[in-house]
């Protein structure tokens, strides 16, 4: 995807890309618990000033916007391990930072996490793909944020899907998010990055 360059796909926003965390302020609401809406307005307000005002900084590239386990494909190798071997759901493809996709792929993996602590589960989403493309010092400082906002994301807009139209599918991310971001939120950046980088 890194080459691939489209001029109607640059003009395309999503509710669901991370460029766009500021509209959430708009499905705060739905969020009855006081403690948990301000958490997610203190995380957007922090997005908002540490990522997307040094948005230049970064080079907006093609990324996929939805990288979970739901979308991603693998086969089994003569070893019996798992290789991944391909994508699917190209709905929330944009223009955006790089990083974000990494961010999403690291949030869905601590969510779905069964086998070791959750917070852990990004170390090894990393160490794949820092086998063929590096983060930046930048990027590394600013990805344990993104992993928050996608959280926080997925969480505000589960919440007000569930008012608009009560289906449990849509509080999948609650079942688990909300106490992975207390623990996120309890952690210095830092600590997630050497946690992770590990």
């Amino acid at each position: 995807m890194q080459k691939f360059d489209s001029d109607v796909l640059k003009q395309r926003t999503l509710t669901w890309s991370l460029l766009n965390i500021p509209l959430l302020k708009n499905f705060v609401f739905a969020i009855d618990d006081f403690d948990k809406r301000k958490m997610i307005e203190n995380i957007i307000c922090d997005f908002d000033s540490r990522v997307l005002s040094n948005l230049q900084s970064f080079k907006l590239v093609l990324i996929h916007g939805d990288f979970n386990e739901q979308n991603i494909l693998v086969k089994k190798n003569q070893d019996g391990e798992f290789d991944v071997c391909g994508i699917l759901d190209f709905g929330d493809t944009h223009y955006a930072p790089q990083l974000f996709d990494i961010a999403i792929a690291c949030t869905y993996a601590m969510l779905e996490c069964k086998t070791m602590d959750v917070i852990e589960a990004p170390r090894y989403v990393l160490k794949g793909y820092l086998q063929i493309i590096n983060l930046t010092a930048e990027e590394w400082k600013i990805l344990p944020l993104c992993v928050l906002a996608r959280l926080a994301q997925s969480l505000t807009l589960g919440a007000y899907s569930y008012k608009c139209e009560p289906d449990e599918y849509v509080l999948t991310t609650a079942r688990t998010g909300w106490s992975v971001l207390e623990r996120l939120l309890k952690m210095e950046h830092e600590e997630l990055v050497r946690l992770w980088k590990e």
